[in-house]
């Protein structure tokens, strides 16, 4: 459903600014373009939780035990850092 959403594509019109975080790994290009097409992302096993994961691979955005979701966490925390202490720079 995500995929299908209204702005879902709007990534793509992201500039790349490593500075900002907004370069994503060409793994990340990889699955998010196979996510929007409806493409295989993965080989279907279990998760760590216990949940089957297809090939589709969802699953990994929507579980709390994921790495991933601790990483994305983590750097988005950076980024909203980031830009406090830019806003406090200026006078």
């Amino acid at each position: 459903m995500a995929a299908a959403a209204h702005h879902s594509g709007d990534w793509m019109l992201a500039l790349p600014v490593t500075s900002c975080g907004l370069r994503l790994t060409d793994e990340a290009v990889r699955v998010a373009v196979a996510l929007s097409l409806g493409c295989s992302v993965c080989v279907a096993h279990t998760c760590r939780c216990g949940a089957l994961v297809d090939a589709q691979g969802i699953h990994g955005s929507a579980c709390k035990q994921a790495p991933s979701r601790i990483a994305r966490h983590q750097a988005i925390n950076d980024v909203i850092a980031r830009a406090i202490t830019a806003v406090m720079a200026f006078p």
